[in-house]
């Protein structure tokens, strides 16, 4: 009998050490979220992090632009490449 309570003791107390652990987690991920919202808001603020991340973003839509030209490119060749065989 004594066994059965101090393992129901210690599962209680393995409990309430999980939960204390997931309240940190929740806590840790609230908080790096404040601070990803505070950065982004001094972004918006400051000219020269709006200038760098427009710079950031032009040059992302000129790769993805280069990106989709090489896909329409590989497109037509394999296209031309299934017509040719087709034709034989």
């Amino acid at each position: 009998m004594e066994k059965l309570v101090q393992e129901r003791k210690q599962r209680v107390e393995n409990l309430t050490r999980d939960e204390r652990t997931k309240d940190g987690k929740i806590e840790k991920a609230i908080q790096d979220l404040r601070a990803v919202q505070r950065q982004t808001q001094d972004m918006c603020t400051d000219p020269e992090m709006r200038a760098a991340k427009v710079r950031h973003d032009e040059a992302f839509w000129e790769r993805m632009t280069a990106t989709q030209k090489d896909i329409q490119e590989q497109e037509k060749d394999i296209q031309e490449q299934e017509e040719a065989i087709e034709r034989e």
